[in-house]
């Protein structure tokens, strides 16, 4: 026998998996005008920061994980800052050149410049 609480909980429970594909069903969603307006809000955007961690997974089971702080400025502008493994270093791109900074850990005063196909930069996802 259903107890009260399960009696009167079960018609809310199929009411609520009803509702959102009822609501979908009256409402289409545009595809075309989604996509436009994404597009258009990213465009508005100027500058953005955001905290980044990449795992990288090899096949004996183990994996690695950077750490960093993405910060996009416009026209292009990016700037890496290395949490892990490498606490400390920053990449910059691009420098007036058109080529990549690096700022080693610990030696601020160093800094290389890299074209952005070189070797170095690459990651084991390529």
């Amino acid at each position: 026998m259903l107890s009260p609480q399960a009696f009167f909980a079960a018609p809310i429970l199929l009411f609520a998996c009803f509702l959102p594909s009822h609501a979908f069903a009256r409402m289409p969603l545009d595809t075309e005008t989604l996509l436009k307006k994404i597009e258009g809000t990213y465009a508005e955007v100027k500058d953005y920061q955001v905290e980044i961690e990449d795992r990288t997974y090899d096949r004996d089971g183990s994996f690695q994980i950077k750490q960093f702080l993405y910060t996009f400025k416009e026209p292009g502008w990016i700037r890496l800052d290395f949490e892990t493994p490498y606490s400390g270093m920053v990449l910059v791109y691009p420098d007036k050149n058109g080529e990549v900074v690096i700022r080693p850990a610990g030696f601020p005063f160093f800094k290389f410049h890299l074209a952005l196909d070189n070797p170095l930069l690459r990651v084991a996802s390529g």
